[in-house]
């Protein structure tokens, strides 16, 4: 055993002693009131932190996902209080490279003024209430928020201030501050829940030919199940004045994410998908096991839930979902 001074993923100081062998590395790091054990596999994810050398720039990005829970979907034996009160973390390589790669929080300024606002509308009980940062636990709201530190929190929070989109008091020391929404913030606010951030749509992008019935059933089972409402395009109930192409727009425009079918590699999927990921929303891509040797060489690095049966789908999407969308 060794004395380590900071977490390889949070930055955060270490708490007691570093435990290192052959199969991990263990430590434990205090986030917020939370007392998290983190342990590593040093001959997968070491040497690729330690190459990386700018490897701090995500840790407030990492410390959010903590605070969020984000690790702690993908399995009961992943993320746990034990009988200490501590919270086990083990982080496969694979989980937090597509985390910090493909994984859903703001990366731009726009983004995290974005968020910060749809998580202070979430902070009222009603329209206009004035809230009080200090009631809602406001020293860990900037780890939650994915900031780097509480100068940031502050330096958006005027930002809203001053395009008139909330009012606040005590900026300087927002600790003490309360905040309210201005008619602008709310309007903005709708303009973001149109846009589909707090949306809770997918769209859905498959081949319409009767070999996929089933695998259109799987997927909207999965998505019920994790409490999101499946959007596709053959079920709506178009206006007179709305073509098809109008309402495929729309629909990517107000979902939340979209699942991408591959199968029988219909010319819209690709179009549907990569208009997805042109609103920077996240795309799941799935396919049949004998259909994806026929995919377009574009997607094929892309990865994929590849699957044999309906039943095989549901269930890894419902894993894939809680795990990268909720």
């Amino acid at each position: 055993m060794q004395i380590m001074n900071n977490c390889y993923l949070t930055g955060l100081p270490a708490e007691g002693q570093l435990i290192q062998d052959e199969s991990r590395i263990s430590y434990r790091v205090m986030l917020g009131a939370k007392l998290f054990v983190i342990n590593l596999c040093p001959t997968c994810l070491l040497p690729k932190i330690n190459a990386q050398r700018d490897f701090h720039k995500y840790h407030a990005i990492v410390r959010s996902m903590l605070a969020n829970d984000v690790f702690g979907n993908v399995s009961e034996k992943m993320f746990h209080w034990n009988l200490h009160d501590e919270i086990d973390v083990l982080l496969p390589p694979i989980l937090l490279e597509n985390e910090l790669t493909s994984g859903i929080y703001p990366r731009t300024p726009k983004e995290k003024l974005d968020n910060l606002l749809f998580e202070l509308y979430q902070l009222q009980a009603y329209g206009g209430e004035r809230v009080s940062l200090n009631d809602v636990g406001e020293k860990e709201l900037w780890q939650q928020w994915y900031f780097a530190n509480p100068d940031e929190l502050r330096f958006y929070l005027r930002a809203l201030m001053d395009q008139n989109l909330i009012y606040l008091d005590a900026v300087s020391d927002f600790f003490s501050s309360e905040f309210s929404f201005t008619y602008n913030g709310l309007a903005r606010y709708i303009e973001l829940f149109n846009e589909g951030y707090a949306s809770n749509i997918c769209f859905i992008a498959m081949a319409f030919v009767p070999e996929t019935i089933p695998i259109r059933e799987a997927i909207k089972g999965a998505l019920i199940s994790c409490g999101y409402l499946p959007h596709i395009i053959d079920e709506q109930n178009l206006p007179s004045d709305r073509t098809i192409n109008d309402e495929i727009i729309a629909g990517l425009r107000k979902c939340k994410f979209c699942i991408a079918d591959f199968s029988f590699h219909r010319n819209g999927v690709y179009f549907e998908a990569g208009f997805a990921l042109g609103q920077k929303k996240p795309v799941i891509y799935t396919c049949l096991k004998d259909e994806f040797s026929k995919a377009h060489f574009d997607i094929k690095p892309l990865q994929h839930i590849i699957y044999e049966t309906p039943e095989e789908l549901g269930k890894k999407l419902v894993s894939k979902i809680q795990a990268w969308i909720d």
